[in-house]
């Protein structure tokens, strides 16, 4: 939604003091791509479907996901790429996801992809985002981790344009100790 409602524009406008209309665009029409379909991964297909966006999914298991209108394997992968509007990273890491978006992977990505990674920063190679997002190959990313956290305060990442960065923090939430302790509980 931040991505297609253009809100980083709409509250530059807001410090500014300016006002002007802009078209928007819609996620009913958008593609995601959702690498690595457990817990976090086929929730946010459900929550994409919801948005009767077109749902796309990477997981080794060949049993289906509910809200996946398509499901394939890392062998898939490339062919998946160029079709995403948006491509979300939840895989865990495995030496086969070390790196798993490179230049080359870039390279297959449209120019309007937004790519998110709620993976591990080892998955994505830093130095390519860096390039893809400077030269425009891709539209923006959205980053909840990175390959060495905490991010060093004079890393040229924190300046890289259409990039957003949050501290490996978008599991948080007030339900959260109280979800761990309930699974805890039950395992115990």
């Amino acid at each position: 939604l931040w991505s297609v409602k253009r809100l980083d524009t709409f509250r530059q406008h807001q410090r500014r003091h300016h006002w002007e209309w802009i078209e928007l665009e819609s996620l009913s029409d958008k593609t995601i791509l959702i690498v690595g379909l457990g817990a976090i991964g086929s929730k946010i297909a459900s929550m994409a479907h919801g948005f009767q966006m077109q749902v796309l999914g990477i997981r080794q298991s060949p049993v289906p996901v509910a809200s996946v209108d398509r499901q394939g394997t890392l062998a898939d992968f490339p062919s998946f790429l160029a079709e995403a509007d948006f491509i979300v990273l939840a895989v865990p890491y495995v030496p086969s996801t070390q790196g798993l978006i490179s230049r080359c992977e870039l390279s297959r990505m449209k120019s309007g992809t937004t790519l998110f990674n709620v993976a591990l920063g080892s998955v994505v190679d830093t130095q390519s985002l860096k390039e893809a997002l400077r030269t425009g190959q891709i539209r923006q990313a959205c980053l909840d981790v990175v390959e060495t956290e905490p991010l060093r305060t004079e890393d040229d990442l924190w300046d890289v344009p259409k990039l957003f960065i949050t501290p490996h923090n978008a599991w948080s939430s007030p339900l959260y100790l109280p979800r761990v302790a309930e699974y805890w509980l039950q395992n115990l």
